[in-house]
């Protein structure tokens, strides 16, 4: 990667060494050995190299396209990578060293947008009434695609009928400092009344507040950045009021057409609390981005990754509680968090600390509730917010306490 930015340049390749294929990065010259284990060599191995935030990169060799991990490593003079004028700027290449005399046939360079090691963070797209977008018998879905070192806003697209899920498309995220930012925990919804795309996400780049944007445009297809405004500090303020706090996350909102109210869910770490934990708090407002006011909270659980639920004209709150391996998640009346009900797996690991991803999907003349979630397998060496498997759950009721099927 050559950069136009101070005159920076970063080589990563492989070497065919007495122990085997070693994997070493050069920084403006200087070469550095990347991880500390040798690989067999193989005629179609491959080097996969992954960046994000500019300065981490995340390197795997692939056989018969199963990627086995290398090792990363992390160069700060490349942070500025981020910036919307230096990406542009900046240029990929290719190139071979052979010992005299040999020869290599090169038979494909590829660069393309991937779904990283593992998924999480998963959410319907939704129209401003809260069901879910169904377009030619796919749901669309806002996930986090997690590296070894960072994660970015995807967008899948799912058949529910045969669990194929797509890759559609990426979100990244401009808070007007010229930065592309790979911020997730995104509610995306398409308003059909004022016909345009609205989104509130949690910008972990900026001190893990909320945000906030309008599009006119289709963000789930492509590679798209967003504009974005921060949710404003207000000095002294409590946990209930609308205000950013740091630590905001996992955001979930919609439109009522009958009370022509808009309710919004914040998980926020809750002061109030034993523990200093996070709960959701609800608040309801005139306009979807502003004015918001208290309305309940929930008590006792620590919570997370929470969605608002439409199934016929009733509305739930669902999301994950319990740190155990076997998961509980809670359910919610709309206007009431005090009480919850209950889903419980049946399987350990199913869900673990996951989101509270339940979809109402109309097939035929019946409707399913499918739950999507996942669990934890620390994919990472340096921290444990990476995930493994998805689980997909299936249910015909959508009432606390109902029975679900794996």
């Amino acid at each position: 990667i050559d950069v136009e930015y101070k005159g920076l340049s970063i080589a990563v390749y492989m070497k065919r060494l007495p122990s085997g294929i070693e994997i070493f990065c050069n920084v403006n010259g200087v070469e550095k050995k990347v991880g500390n284990k040798a690989f067999d060599y193989a005629d179609n191995m491959a080097l996969v190299v992954t960046t994000h935030h500019g300065n981490e990169f995340d390197l795997y060799i692939k056989y018969d396209n199963y990627p086995q991990k290398a090792g990363y490593f992390r160069e700060e003079d490349f942070a500025g990578l981020i910036n919307e004028k230096i990406f542009r700027k900046s240029t990929a290449s290719l190139y071979v060293s052979l010992p005299q005399g040999k020869t290599a046939e090169l038979s494909s360079v590829e660069m393309y947008l991937d779904c990283g090691i593992s998924q999480a963070d998963i959410r319907p797209v939704r129209y401003e009434d809260g069901s879910p977008i169904v377009e030619k018998g796919r749901v669309y879905l806002t996930v986090t695609s997690r590296l070894e070192m960072q994660m970015y806003q995807t967008v899948f697209s799912w058949n529910p009928s045969t669990c194929d899920f797509t890759l559609e498309g990426a979100l990244f995220f401009n808070t007007g400092d010229g930065q592309w930012c790979g911020d997730v925990a995104s509610s995306l919804m398409y308003d059909r009344i004022e016909n345009n795309w609205k989104i509130w996400m949690c910008s972990f780049s900026h001190n893990h507040i909320l945000a906030h944007s309008v599009m006119d445009s289709d963000p789930r297809f492509g590679i798209n950045v967003v504009d974005v405004e921060l949710m404003e500090f207000a000095p002294q303020s409590s946990d209930t009021d609308f205000s950013a706090k740091s630590g905001d996350e996992d955001p979930d909102f919609y439109y009522d057409s009958k009370t022509k109210k808009w309710h919004m869910a914040i998980c926020r770490l809750d002061g109030s609390e034993e523990g200093n934990h996070y709960s959701y708090f609800h608040f309801e407002s005139d306009k979807p981005f502003e004015g918001y006011r208290f309305v309940t909270k929930t008590s006792k659980d620590a919570v997370t990754g929470g969605s608002f639920v439409k199934t016929g004209n009733e509305r739930f709150f669902v999301c994950g509680a319990n740190f155990d391996k076997r998961a509980q998640y809670n359910i919610y009346p709309c206007n009431d968090f005090s009480t919850p009900g209950y889903i419980k797996c049946d399987f350990d690991d199913g869900g673990f600390r996951g989101w509270g991803t339940v979809i109402p999907v109309p097939c035929g003349t019946r409707t399913k509730y499918m739950w999507i979630t996942f669990d934890r397998h620390n994919g990472s060496d340096t921290y444990n917010w990476s995930y493994g498997n998805l689980y997909v759950y299936e249910a015909e009721e959508m009432n606390p306490g109902c029975e679900w099927l794996y």
